[in-house]
């Protein structure tokens, strides 16, 4: 692996406790959803023991988390939601003209950027 150099890539479903640990070569194409484990070149051909087996197991926990957690969609919040995207359906006609001017004003004004211009020092000499 060239971009991490004393390491070697194995994928995680090869890894049997008791069995020896075997590099991927480096022609072989990864998965897509395929879960890889990147381990020190010293321990190439080495037995998988149990803490590299608990270690595999405490992130994959880990990240199952992380992905449960993210992926929640609350039906409370996709009711709010649709409660302010109803802006636009005002019954009072001052309120649809107002919000009218004001979506034409996002409309039409620019954005500020400010340009850098070059500042021009003189050399002054101290005597």
């Amino acid at each position: 692996m060239l971009e991490a150099p004393g390491h070697f890539l194995t994928e995680a479903k090869c890894m049997h406790l008791g069995h020896r640990l075997t590099a991927l070569s480096a022609d072989e194409e990864l998965e897509m959803a395929g879960v890889y484990v990147i381990l020190p070149m010293n321990r190439l051909n080495a037995i998988a023991t149990l803490a590299d087996m608990a270690r595999l197991l405490v992130v994959a926990r880990k990240e199952e988390k992380r992905v449960q957690s993210s992926a929640r969609v609350q039906p409370d919040s996709v009711a709010n939601v649709h409660e302010k995207a109803r802006v636009d359906e005002v019954d009072d006609a001052a309120a649809a003209a107002e919000i009218d001017e004001f979506k034409h004003r996002l409309s039409v004004g620019r954005s500020r950027r400010p340009t850098l211009e070059t500042i021009q020092e003189e050399n002054y000499v101290s005597r």
